[in-house]
């Protein structure tokens, strides 16, 4: 599996299960299949999987600056 592949079912799922998180009515309204095709419309564009692996890089590097020991991870 690529990094799209695996970015595109992460995306579907906070689609379809984001506790409320992603406020937007139309997403909402949409079946299951709809955020699904939105998902993999959303990873098909290089900056927005730029921009999403940043940020999935930027939560890595703070949660080892906080619980690294835990890992025998250190900085």
């Amino acid at each position: 599996m690529n990094l799209r592949e695996a970015m595109e079912i992460v995306i579907a799922d906070f689609l379809e299960d984001n506790q409320g998180g992603i406020g937007y009515v139309q997403i909402a309204d949409m079946s299951t299949k709809e955020k699904r095709v939105l998902a993999s419309n959303l990873v098909s564009t290089d900056e927005f999987l730029e921009r999403l692996t940043g940020a999935v890089e930027d939560v890595i590097g703070e949660y080892f600056n906080d619980y690294g020991d835990e890992y025998e991870i250190y900085d």
